[in-house]
């Protein structure tokens, strides 16, 4: 499943969330993220509607095609960080590329890096 750059980042962070607290709330997400609510809400729809998490009670969960997606995003990420290291780019400036909601620049550099590695996105 293809996600844009925004969609991982709220994914990824719920997930993230998930594992340091025992449930998540939009304004949670909203925090973290320092984004508004009304642009949590449009994210969590998104989400939801892609069948990644389930809301209950007002609390967010990811449900087990969100999980295998937390999870795929992760190894993802830790391919791209070591394609990233062998270019020279480390630290937080790998982390800032690979987290911007840029998805312009950044899917262009995940194809990059993807095809160089030899690798299929």
């Amino acid at each position: 499943m293809k996600l844009s750059s925004s969609e991982r980042i709220y994914l990824l962070t719920l997930a993230q969330l998930l594992e340091e607290q025992k449930w998540v709330r939009q304004c949670d997400l909203a925090k973290r993220l320092q984004v508004s609510r009304p642009s949590v809400f449009r994210a969590v729809s998104r989400l939801e509607a892609l069948g990644l998490i389930n809301k209950e009670a007002g609390l967010l969960f990811l449900n087990e095609t969100g999980e295998a997606a937390v999870k795929q995003q992760r190894e993802a990420k830790k391919v791209l960080l070591a394609g990233l290291a062998r270019l020279g780019i480390t630290g937080e400036q790998a982390h800032a590329i690979l987290e911007s909601p840029d998805s312009f620049y950044q899917d262009c550099l995940i194809s990059a890096l993807c095809e160089r590695l030899s690798l299929s996105s």
